[in-house]
Formats: C-alpha cells, sequence, structure tokens
C-alpha cells in the first residue's frame, strides 16, 4: 500500500527560487510545476493533495514620498493572479490565500548601485512599494496541525526554507507523520535540518 503524502508550497519562496526562464502562459508554467513534483514523489508514495499558499495580485493607491504623486500599485503581476486562479481550478490541489500587508517606500535593489555609484539623490523612480505577506505562515502551520491530528496522510512535504515551520513540523512528528523538506538549494538555518526526516 503507498504512503499518502500532502505537499504543502510556500509559492512566494517556489516563485523566487525557481523563476520563469522566459514569458511562457500559466499553463504551461503549471505543467512545469507538477512536473518538479513528481520528482519529489517515490514510487511507493501517492499524493494526497498539493496545498499552495500566496497572495493573489491586488491595487494599492499610494503616494510617492518624493513625487508626491498618487499611483496605483499593482502588487504581484497579472501573470500571477492567473497562474493562482488555475492552480485552484487544478485537481487534488488547495488554494490557500495570504493577505498583503502594505509597509510604506523602500529603495528597488536594483537601484542603489546606481545611487552609489553616480552619487545623486533619490528619484521617485528608485521607490517601489514595499509589502510583506501575512497569514501564509499562519495556515501552512493550521494545515500541518490538521493533517497530522486526523491521521489523513502518512507524510508531508514541505517546500519552503523558513525556519518559523519548526513548530509545526516538530508536531506533526511528534503524531508519527514522516516530515520532508525540499529548500531548493536555498540558504537555510541548520535547525530546519534538525526537525525532518528527509532532504528532498
Amino acid at each position: 500500500m503507498k504512503k499518502k503524502v500532502a505537499i504543502l508550497v510556500d509559492f512566494s519562496f517556489f516563485l523566487n527560487k525557481k523563476p520563469k526562464t522566459k514569458v511562457i502562459s500559466s499553463g504551461d508554467y503549471i505543467k512545469q510545476f507538477f512536473e518538479y513534483l513528481d520528482t519529489k514523489i517515490k514510487e511507493d508514495e501517492e499524493v494526497f493533495r498539493i496545498f499552495i499558499y500566496d497572495s493573489l495580485p491586488e491595487e494599492h493607491l499610494a503616494e510617492n514620498p518624493i513625487s508626491k504623486q498618487k499611483v496605483d500599485y499593482i502588487v504581484n503581476n497579472g501573470w500571477r493572479g492567473s497562474l493562482l486562479k488555475k492552480f485552484a481550478r487544478e485537481n487534488n490541489v488547495a488554494f490557500r490565500k495570504g493577505a498583503l500587508s502594505f509597509k510604506g517606500f523602500a529603495i528597488a535593489k536594483s537601484k542603489v548601485q546606481d545611487i552609489i555609484e553616480a552619487n545623486r539623490s533619490l528619484e521617485a523612480g528608485d521607490l517601489h512599494l514595499s509589502v510583506e505577506q501575512k497569514q501564509v505562515d499562519l495556515k501552512i502551520g493550521l494545515d500541518v496541525a490538521w493533517l497530522s491530528s486526523k491521521n489523513i496522510v502518512d507524510k508531508i512535504l514541505l517546500i519552503s526554507g523558513d525556519s518559523d515551520f519548526i513548530p509545526a513540523m516538530k508536531h506533526a512528528r511528534r503524531e508519527g507523520l514522516q516530515v520532508l523538506l525540499d529548500y531548493m538549494g536555498n540558504r537555510i538555518k541548520s535547525e530546519l535540518l534538525e526537525h525532518v526526516d528527509e532532504v528532498r
């Protein structure tokens, strides 16, 4: 009898670690996404469900502190929004929607070197709207607790590199589940590896 595996994907993490190499349709990206997940599942395992955690694009009216112009900023792009909506309609996929918290303006990383080298003042185009994703970590933790307490699956595969998930991972192991981790070659805290049964 095959072992049931729930796959939990921190999608912002996944997208940053495995970005599009070129502009492709959301349908093609979904195909590549599932092909990647297939490489993480062994022959004696079957996928129970794939949980995807991310925030949908939102518009936010904000005043640029340099130009003083009010601009509608679209946080996340339309391609990503289309992708997430299609994911939600896929078989055996559950989309868990997070929220976006607007933190004000910050200097875009791509502009820092130019500002230093040119020794110039900040310009309106140097700034971008700083946004923090909320509720995603909480929803991942809640799903880990639910899957563990109901004995729904045998294993949980977490695709992330966030050490905030350690308490949830410890809970799952105490409940008898195997915890698998795919951190996609990212630099992570070594403590995270102490609370998994296998790295994939």
